[in-house]
């Protein structure tokens, strides 16, 4: 027990040193890096001798110089080979020298970044004294003597906070890996060991000691970064380690939100390991992409869609995590984020060759959190566009199951029926599965209230309307469907064809459609213009039938009319002859007589 009365700041200072001396021995443990659980252990040395001893920095260089020492004494060979003074370097020696720098390096940056964050907080109390003083009950002379003498006091103090603060930045960013210091004078051995150009480096555990340690010297310095970036992603790409992988791919994490502008053009390659084959590195990836983007880190595009597809993964903890990641993602922006990156979703996952079955059950969970009215509707527009933008039938059926599994609304139906967006899907209906997604656009669109073919005010029957007038949005998209289909042209349809071909002949979508629909399922897979060119075929055989059988009615009405002539004569000539054979008969009865 310590004596009250003698004090115990000695004693202290005596226990920090042992204390210190223990962690250092830990650190420097001799054969540590063959354990596996000597890097866990020693990593938290180094934290416990940042909260304990008074000079940390001291200590790291100590630490440093001390494993540095054990390499540099011997031979730098990974692989182990005896040299002529017959020392040699044990991976495991190489290894440690290098998480001890990696370690040491990042703490060294916490210590700069909480000398910015203490700067901070002393200027936030200054104001915050300076707004409980403004309460005080005093003279208006006195009260505004003090604010002045306040306001000149904290602005002096403001600046030199933040002097300090930018100071402590610039130091981190230039000294701590300059060719100079301790740390820096290393960065380029770490990236030698890394490239592995000379072929020496080989060894797993230096490999994953090097990738790690400069990783952590890429998170302390931009400059190191930049340098550095294009080799790091070659790592992560060429590298056999599933480890290496992982632990890349989670120090790209930090390295994103603090150097964002540098690691953007590279997010690509981060989203490409969402489909690694091992399933620690995607769980990693997901869960670093789930950070940055919930926590509006790095800038959302398309390539969402990669994360969509972990919906459908073989791991249940990755299919957990990508459900928790889209049911917080739809409530960013109001929903609004998730609908404009929707279509640029959608072409992507239709166009990466995911399996049909697949993107279909995607695409209706996902769809499922588009609920507003005016996003459905707005949402047509976009995807009838996509009509145009692509040839490969495959996205076609993609897009088609897009729109049947939005919940349109009558605007929504009538925006189908706009006849640049009936334009767009009209000749790819020859296709059995785009005519069923419309056909069933089309049943669901009938359940709608309002939706029943009727008028839905009175005043609008009295009204001098066209015929076919009356038909709901629905009724009309479904006679417009089937006009196509079995080849009887919409005259919307004819005039807008009339208006693309200026005057040359246009071949009618519903011949096209006629005559892929007669298709069996092989001809799916065929082109457009077969089917235009049996559908113009037919058309011919069918006016000419229709000519010659015109022919043969005018023929048939032409003998009516002439035999019914004939015997209009002959009912004139016996009426004018019987008045003649009763006059005869008469005089022969008077000649007898």
């Amino acid at each position: 027990l310590v004596d009250p009365s003698q004090g115990s700041a000695p004693t202290e200072e005596g226990d920090i040193k042992l204390l210190s001396k223990f962690l250092c021995a830990t650190v420097m443990h001799e054969g540590g890096g063959k354990d596996d659980r000597w890097l866990p252990a020693a990593e938290q040395a180094i934290n416990a001798l940042v909260k304990i001893h008074p000079h940390p920095h001291s200590v790291f260089s100590a630490l440093i110089r001390g494993t540095a020492r054990q390499v540099f004494a011997r031979s730098l060979c990974s692989a182990g080979a005896v040299q002529d003074d017959g020392d040699k370097c044990e991976p495991w020696r190489l290894a440690r020298f290098l998480h001890v720098l990696g370690h040491i390096s990042v703490k060294q940056l916490a210590l700069v970044e909480g000398i910015g964050a203490q700067q901070q907080r002393e200027k936030q109390r200054a104001e915050d004294d300076r707004e409980a003083n403004k309460g005080k009950a005093k003279s208006k002379k006195e009260q505004q003597e003090e604010e002045d003498d306040l306001a000149a006091a904290a602005g002096t103090d403001a600046a030199v906070a933040d002097t300090r603060a930018e100071t402590a930045r610039e130091l981190c960013e230039r000294d701590m890996l300059s060719p100079d210091g301790l740390v820096g004078m290393f960065g380029p051995l770490v990236r030698d060991v890394c490239s592995n150009a000379s072929g020496t480096m080989s060894d797993p555990q230096v490999r994953t000691a090097g990738v790690l340690v400069l990783c952590k010297l890429m998170s302390v310095s931009s400059g190191y970064c930049e340098e550095n970036l294009q080799l790091l992603f070659s790592i992560m790409i060429g590298a056999p380690e599933p480890e290496i992988r992982s632990n890349i791919v989670v120090a790209l994490g930090d390295m994103a939100f603090r150097w964002t502008n540098l690691t953007e053009p590279w997010m690509s390659h981060i989203y490409a390991l969402l489909r690694d084959k091992d399933t620690q590195v995607r769980h990693n990836t997901l869960t670093v992409l789930t950070h940055l983007v919930l926590n509006d880190m790095v800038k959302v595009r398309g390539q969402v869609s990669e994360m969509a597809l972990c919906l459908e993964d073989t791991d249940e903890r990755i299919q957990d995590m990508a459900r928790l990641f889209f049911g917080e993602f739809k409530l960013k922006q109001q929903g609004m984020l998730l609908y404009n990156l929707l279509p640029d979703m959608v072409g992507r996952l239709s166009s990466s060759n995911v399996e049909e079955n697949k993107f279909r059950r995607v695409i209706k969970y996902i769809f499922g959190f588009i609920d507003k009215a005016k996003q459905t509707d707005g949402l047509v527009d976009k995807f009838c566009q996509r009509f145009r933008s692509t040839d490969d039938q495959r996205q076609w059926r993609d897009i088609a199951y897009c729109l049947n599994n939005l919940t349109l609304s009558e605007k929504g139906i009538k925006k189908l029926l706009e006849e640049q967006n009936f334009k767009a899907f009209a000749d790819k209906l020859y296709d059995d599965d785009i005519a069923n997604s419309f056909h069933q656009i089309v049943a669901k669109a009938k359940k709608l209230p309002g939706m029943n073919g009727e008028k839905k005010d009175k005043k609008d029957k009295d009204a001098d309307t066209p015929a076919g007038s009356n038909l709901s949005a629905a009724d009309e998209l479904e006679q417009r469907l089937l006009a196509v289909l079995e080849g009887a042209e919409h005259p919307a349809v004819a005039e807008g064809e009339q208006e693309d071909g200026e005057g040359e002949t246009t071949t009618r979508p519903a011949a096209t459609a006629a005559a892929g629909r007669k298709s069996t399922a092989a001809a799916k897979g065929k082109k457009a213009p077969a089917a235009k060119a049996r559908g113009r075929k037919k058309k011919e055989e069918s006016e000419e039938d229709d000519v010659s059988g015109e022919e043969e009615d005018d023929a048939k009405e032409n003998q009516k009319s002439n035999v019914k002539a004939k015997t209009a004569r002959s009912t004139t000539a016996s009426k004018a002859a019987a008045p003649a054979r009763a006059a005869t008969g008469r005089a022969s009865r008077v000649a007898r007589s």
